[in-house]
């Protein structure tokens, strides 16, 4: 209305009218939804409907590096890709994962659209079955984990397998394996369980974009034995951004403690908390200890350098040199290596019992 009102007005002119027209008829995005960073470009994904399988190199980066790897032109995949139309009765071209089930019954190639003979197509293009990874089509595709979570929670029941988070705003994924997806989803579904494990990536992700903008694919169905070698064949080939670690078999590879969480660990174990606080070694376990410790050498770099020192002994008007200030005092029978030390450390001239007097050497 207030657009009309303004055209109404005799000096605003036709072409202030168009500036004002494409003014008020843009959409408005809010600050909070606009997505950050660069667009990502949808990859390529290349199906072969004969054996249900991933074409050996996708998903491919753009249309030139898809053409030029199957030995067809850039221009064909364009005129193919998310048409479900099937080219040269082999391939099958889109911008987003398919399911096994959506590639059982693809539409027939158009007449419309020109496809290259079946003799220029070269045969190295064609991947073998034994060449491809296997399995590389998933089994279910969920494209919205809010409105499938009824469908998702029945369908896995008393199953096991790899499956996949993704993000629909970002195409950043996750990749996880489970003995029991039904009950690993209910977990995921569980707001208190994300709000509980926030400092994993998908789970954050999930209380910030919401289930709606998350899509869950099963990259494969497999024995619970099997799980955590698909899973790394899966991290692989998909090189997921919200797994931290760099291996499903050693969780905590790749993971580095912020200083705040040492500190946590640290006090965790300090004072009562310390597993020793409170005991005392009897005089039999520290002769043990010792007799265990003797005889080896000490591992290259560990520790402060051994300080030695010399005792004179007035009694016997001897001096003896020892490799150490711990080894002087059980020579000597002392309770404690700190007296030699802090008697060292001020410098004291009187000898100590009126028999030792010690020295660094």
């Amino acid at each position: 209305m207030i657009f009309q009102f303004l055209l109404t007005i005799p000096n605003v002119t036709s072409f202030q009218g168009l500036i004002l027209k494409r003014a008020f008829s843009q959409e408005t995005v809010a600050p909070d939804n606009k997505p950050k960073g660069k667009p990502t470009k949808p990859q390529i994904w290349v199906y072969d409907i004969n054996s249900l399988s991933l074409v050996k190199g996708a998903p491919f980066k753009n249309k030139s590096i898809c053409g030029s790897t199957l030995g067809i032109n850039r221009h064909s995949v364009a005129n193919y890709l998310d048409t479900e139309k099937v080219f040269n009765n082999k391939w099958i071209f889109s911008s987003s994962i398919l399911s096994k089930e959506e590639l059982s019954s693809p539409a027939p190639p158009a007449s419309s659209v020109p496809s290259l003979p079946e003799s220029q197509v070269p045969a190295s293009s064609i991947p073998s079955p034994k060449s491809l990874p296997e399995p590389t089509v998933p089994d279910k595709i969920y494209p919205n984990s809010d409105t499938c979570k009824t469908k998702i929670l029945s369908d896995n029941k008393n199953k096991s397998g790899i499956y996949m988070w993704k993000n629909s705003i970002n195409g950043k994924r996750y990749i996880g394996s489970s003995e029991n997806l039904n009950r690993r989803f209910k977990e995921y579904f569980n707001i208190n369980y994300l709000l509980k494990n926030n400092s994993m990536y998908i789970c954050n992700s999930l209380i910030k974009h919401g289930y709606s903008n998350f899509s869950l694919i099963i990259l494969e169905y497999c024995s619970p034995s099997k799980c955590l070698i698909r899973e790394k064949h899966y991290w692989d080939l998909f090189n997921p951004e919200y797994n931290l670690a760099k291996d499903p078999t050693a969780p905590f590879s790749g993971r580095k403690h912020s200083d705040k969480t040492k500190t946590k660990m640290s006090d965790a174990l300090t004072g009562e908390n310390h597993p020793n606080y409170g005991k005392t070694h009897s005089d039999e376990t520290k002769t043990i200890m010792s007799e265990a410790k003797k005889g080896k050498p000490r591992v290259e770099g560990a520790g402060k350098p051994s300080q030695k020192v010399e005792v004179f002994d007035k009694k016997t008007n001897k001096t003896t040199t020892y490799n150490s200030i711990s080894e002087a005092a059980r020579a000597l029978n002392l309770s404690n290596h700190k007296i030699i030390t802090n008697y060292i450390l001020r410098n004291q001239k009187k000898l100590y019992k009126g028999i030792y007097f010690f020295k660094k050497v």
